[in-house]
């Protein structure tokens, strides 16, 4: 049985909850789910990967909204393996929320789009609109068990503890070709900002700057230790000089980790985690 990465989805998370139970820790639970290699990101990434492989297709049960069971899903690999739904008990439910999405200064035919928007929402919450809906894979929560942001938090917490504490090395392409892509919340040191967060006192992560300079093909900003993430803030606007020359700081990442040993997890990469160059 596999299931996507919990950080990213809330559909796995909620899964993750019903596998967990009322247990102190994730570990037992986390062994029935655990991937050969890192979990997949979303539930459409672990349908489309399976099929590669078709004897694992046909054996791997997936936790994964029903509705990416639905034909047409965009994979490289269309043929897959037939699979029959199954309604877990245990786990909380997602219900659906309609959403009417307006703008400023939208006024024109006021009276006509408040009839319509309304007539939609009678019949998308009504009889024949929930038949629609279901038949597209999503079906109603029924009676499952509601849960709070702090049942969510305490799962999340728990599987991020499930197999020891994560060593994380982020390489920041600090290249003057990478000068656009390194300003605002979307920049390498904004998606590091974000990426800390996922990150506890007991993991271990440090930072490089990659470029090169007359020092060497990268800078270490953040000594590779735990820290408290507060220590990371001022370190994102050094080192950034020279053009960036990847292979020998890739190869002195990997270098230092086995330096550091071969204990504890390597956690799923967040997203600053995943940068390439010229993305």
């Amino acid at each position: 049985m596999l299931r996507p990465d919990p950080e990213f989805t809330d559909a796995a998370l909620l899964a993750t909850r019903g596998l967990y139970g009322t247990a102190a820790s994730g570990k037992s639970a986390e062994k029935t789910v655990a991937p050969p290699g890192l979990p997949a990101p979303t539930g459409l990434d672990l349908l489309c990967q399976l099929p590669l492989d078709p004897d694992e297709d046909k054996r791997t049960a997936v936790l994964v909204p029903e509705h990416l069971l639905k034909p047409g899903v965009d994979c490289e690999v269309r043929t897959r393996a037939p699979r029959e739904v199954q309604y877990p008990t245990d786990v909380p439910g997602l219900d659906p929320a309609f959403v009417r999405v307006t703008w400023d200064d939208a006024n024109l035919d006021k009276d006509a789009r408040d009839e319509a928007a309304d007539s939609f929402r009678t019949w998308l919450e009504g009889e024949d609109g929930q038949k629609e809906f279901s038949e597209d894979g999503f079906g109603k929560a029924g009676d499952a068990t509601p849960v709070s942001s702090d049942e969510l938090d305490d799962t999340l917490a728990k599987y991020r503890n499930a197999s020891g504490p994560g060593r994380v090395l982020f390489l920041l392409d600090s290249s003057g070709s990478m000068e656009d892509k390194w300003q605002g919340p979307s920049g390498a040191p904004g998606m590091l900002k974000q990426s800390l967060g996922g990150l506890g006192s007991k993991d271990t992560y440090g930072v490089w700057a990659v470029a090169e300079t007359d020092k060497g093909s990268y800078t270490e900003l953040l000594a590779f230790k735990s820290h408290k993430n507060a220590d990371a803030g001022g370190r994102d606007r050094q080192g950034r000089a020279g053009e960036g020359r990847r292979g020998g700081s890739v190869q002195g990442a990997h270098q230092g980790l086995g330096l550091h040993g071969a204990q504890g997890r390597r956690r799923p990469a967040p997203p600053a985690d995943r940068l390439r160059h010229g993305q």
